[in-house]
């Protein structure tokens, strides 16, 4: 929230936990009691922009109290800043780098995630995704340098989630992705794992050529459970990987 709003926010709130109607120097106090250096001049400005807005109204000389349009405003700011707050937590969450527990925590939620979308890109892609995909399978196939790998599965792992067509996990995904921090896998075992994981792709889009869910959703829990497994295995230390 930007800091007009978070005055807002914070001016709707209380009028709307008071029992009557609040003049601007009684929310000038309380604003200034929890911390917000304001003058009442300011946030006598601020009621009569929220009066223009029909946030507010007058009740007679003894303040002001919420119209309907308030509530009803307060009530979606209240929820932006629910959601706001767990946003946070998920991206805190997702930079954790406190050991093999966080890692498989993240692998394990991109396998929830990713086995919906296997599912759905089965069912809708179209002959030019499905040619995309290939491609980008092939380049995982032939790159040698690591960072590339890397590079050409999160693209083919993108470009699942724009395929299953839903929004909510195609944001998701793509959060989790660029911003978990993963395993750190040494770079003998990360070039060990590369020609499995590069088969794990193929058979993914294989089930997806022939449009189906199930085994789309097998081959890609089968792919995530192959890192899962290699993470527990050799008790890795952290850092970023796809």
């Amino acid at each position: 929230m930007s800091e007009g709003t978070d005055l807002e926010y914070l001016i709707l709130s209380f009028l709307g936990r008071a029992e009557g109607p609040v003049g601007s120097g009684a929310v000038c106090d309380w604003l200034r009691q929890d911390g917000n250096e304001i003058s009442e001049a300011t946030v006598g400005r601020f009621l009569r922009e929220l009066d223009f807005r029909d946030l507010t109204e007058r009740s007679g000389f003894r303040g002001r109290i919420l119209t309907e349009k308030g509530q009803a405003r307060l009530a979606e700011l209240r929820h932006e800043r629910s959601v706001a707050l767990s946003s946070t937590e998920l991206m805190r969450a997702l930079r954790a780098n406190n050991g093999i527990e966080e890692v498989v925590g993240v692998l394990v939620a991109r396998r929830g995630l990713e086995r919906e979308i296997a599912r759905l890109a089965a069912v809708y892609a179209t002959d030019r995704d499905l040619e995309a995909l290939e491609a980008l399978v092939d380049r995982y196939e032939t790159v040698d340098h690591l960072g590339a790998a890397a590079e050409a599965d999160f693209a083919f792992h993108s470009r699942l989630a724009e395929v299953a067509g839903n929004k909510v996990l195609q944001a998701a995904t793509r959060l989790i992705h660029a911003e978990a921090q993963a395993t750190m896998i040494p770079e003998q075992i990360r070039r060990k794992l590369k020609p499995q994981l590069g088969r794990q792709h193929r058979e993914i889009l294989e089930a997806l050529k022939v449009h189906d869910p199930d085994r789309a959703e097998s081959a890609m829990v089968g792919h995530l459970d192959g890192i899962i497994e290699a993470v527990k295995h050799h008790g890795l230390q952290t850092t970023p990987y796809r």
